[in-house]
């Protein structure tokens, strides 16, 4: 797998089921960034040893393109989210704040409603870095 693509090679890897309710969050970006909450499926494992890569979440929605601006997809599990590469970890509102560190805005679609209300409280604290389409 390459390092942090998301894409495996298929020798080397096995697909697992999820084995509790985990919730990634996706991070597209274009002009701005779009957030969406995934329930995961599986987890892509590398089979070789040592282990070479972190395990890869497999969601119905797949997951977005990598970009340079920022983490693919990041864990949230009891107000934390935990990006893997580079490895990070703090609370939804610092993920936030991390994530327009870099002048772009943010906009999610949280169906979860733990993880929409915190967003929601984000986005009232934080209005210069949301993203609003043009009407």
């Amino acid at each position: 797998m390459a390092k942090g693509s998301g894409r495996a090679s298929p020798s080397a890897t096995q697909a697992i089921p999820a084995t509790q309710d985990t919730l990634i969050i996706t991070c597209d970006y274009s002009d701005h960034i779009q957030l969406y909450d995934n329930h995961v499926l599986g987890w892509v494992v590398d089979t070789t040893s040592p282990l070479v890569d972190l395990p890869v979440p497999i969601l119905a929605a797949g997951l977005p393109e990598v970009s340079d601006n920022g983490p693919q997809w990041g864990t949230y599990r009891s107000n934390q989210v935990i990006v893997p590469n580079p490895m990070w970890r703090g609370t939804l509102e610092e993920f936030l704040d991390r994530l327009t560190q870099k002048g772009m805005e943010v906009t999610a679609t949280f169906v979860d409603p733990g993880l929409n209300s915190a967003w929601e409280t984000w986005a009232t604290n934080h209005p210069d870095e949301v993203f609003t389409p043009d009407p």
